[in-house]
């Protein structure tokens, strides 16, 4: 009896049990797999802080008029991705070169841009328009092409529009000159009455004392295709007096007669050498 209960304890009992590798395994690469998804859930928290915290400080730029040497504590800073690697996010570069003055390339050596394209028949810079026409653009960067600008406005009045009075027109007025002045947005129309008939001359500074706005307005229409801002510049008419008319016809008359010395001491040295 006691045989038996030994051989059935004995065969009811267990064998120990052997690790098993495969069990180990998975447990290592569930571990590792929650540390990889936690870890990208704190890059992608960070992620998402770092944009909140980049399009607040973009709102505020947009916003509020942050002075140049504050802007620099409102530049993004170095940021990481859900990977986990530094991304350094940097400006938008430019989409055009950088423009280079004709002084500034003589000096380095290198070629201006954008290319100026000339126009030998107005001297003034163009551009190639729609059709590939040259399209002459403003002269004004350069105080001779700002002063050009005032002349083709005057011509453009007399061609176009309908004078307000027959005593502005070129048969009693003479533009002597256009001034630019200093401020480059002021033009004053240096004229001079001419007398005819029964018309004096103060009766022809009157009519363009009196009709003087029309003509401002007119010819600061006609000078903004030539132009950009023409909207703001300003026309003045000045009335040249006879006597600043009879001083230049002097100096003129000055110049003609040394000139005409010179020729004849030319002359005269001339035949004295080939004697």
């Amino acid at each position: 009896m006691r045989a038996f209960a030994s051989k059935t304890s004995s065969r009811s009992t267990p064998p120990p049990s052997t690790p098993n590798p495969s069990a180990a395994t998975h447990t290592l690469g569930s571990t590792a797999s929650k540390t990889t998804t936690a870890t990208r859930v704190r890059s992608r928290d960070q992620l998402d802080h770092q944009q909140h915290a980049a399009n607040l400080r973009q709102q505020v730029l947009d916003e509020v008029m942050v002075p140049g040497r504050f802007k620099a504590f409102f530049k993004p800073e170095k940021q990481v991705d859900i990977a986990g690697e530094p991304v350094i996010r940097t400006a938008k570069s430019r989409s055009s070169p950088k423009k280079v003055s004709a002084a500034a390339a003589a000096r380095s050596g290198t070629t201006a841009w954008p290319p100026v394209v000339e126009d030998a028949a107005k001297g003034a810079t163009g551009e190639l328009d729609v059709d590939n026409s040259l399209k002459t653009s403003s002269p004004s960067t350069g105080r001779s092409g700002r002063q050009s600008v005032g002349w083709r406005a005057l011509e453009e009045v007399y061609a176009r529009e309908v004078l307000p009075h027959p005593y502005v027109n070129k048969t009693y007025l003479d533009i002597v000159q256009v001034k630019l002045l200093d401020d480059r947005k002021t033009y004053q129309y240096w004229y001079r009455p001419i007398p005819s008939g029964s018309v004096t001359a103060d009766d022809i500074a009157h009519a363009v004392s009196q009709h003087a706005p029309a003509l401002r307005a007119m010819l600061a229409r006609h000078a903004y295709p030539h132009a950009p801002g023409s909207k703001r510049l300003s026309f003045q008419f000045v009335r040249q007096s006879d006597r600043i008319a009879s001083m230049d016809q002097l100096w003129k008359q000055l110049e003609d007669e040394a000139s005409s010395e010179n020729k004849l001491q030319q002359r005269q040295e001339d035949g004295k050498e080939q004697k």
